[in-house]
């Protein structure tokens, strides 16, 4: 007979309640910071008129670093919230890997990744090389 796996007593269910809130709450706090990030590197590539292309390549290839770095970072708090959440589970699946394939964190979690290299290679790689070209 297969156990429900989604039998809980109510406490145990307010701790995943608050995990599952707090994953999405690192995906949004992620989307702000790479938006308000994007920003600043998309203003400081269109609005280069300082004379010191140099300290802006600079000013840009950190954006980029940050970008990455945050990025790790809210994958990081997503994969121990979710961990915190597995160990909650009164009757866990057998294959735990396959079984995550079905949620939505992984997924998060690549895409945090995908974005966050991007962003971070475009500011390393292009802006930076076309605001000293100018």
């Amino acid at each position: 007979m297969k156990k429900n796996i989604y039998a809980y007593d109510a406490n145990t269910w307010t701790q995943i309640q608050y995990h599952n809130e707090k994953i999405y709450h690192n995906f949004e706090f992620f989307i702000k910071i790479t938006l308000a990030i994007s920003a600043g590197l998309a203003y400081l590539a269109i609005n280069n008129t300082a004379g010191n292309s140099e300290l802006i390549s600079n000013i840009v290839k950190l954006g980029g670093v940050l970008e990455i770095f945050s990025g790790l970072i809210a994958s990081i708090g997503i994969s121990l919230h979710v961990k915190s959440r597995i160990n909650r589970y009164e009757f866990p699946p057998e294959n735990i890997f396959l079984a995550m394939w079905g949620w939505l964190e992984p997924y998060l979690i690549i895409s945090i990744l995908i974005i966050s290299l991007t962003i971070g290679w475009f500011a390393w790689f292009e802006i930076s090389v076309l605001l000293i070209g100018k």
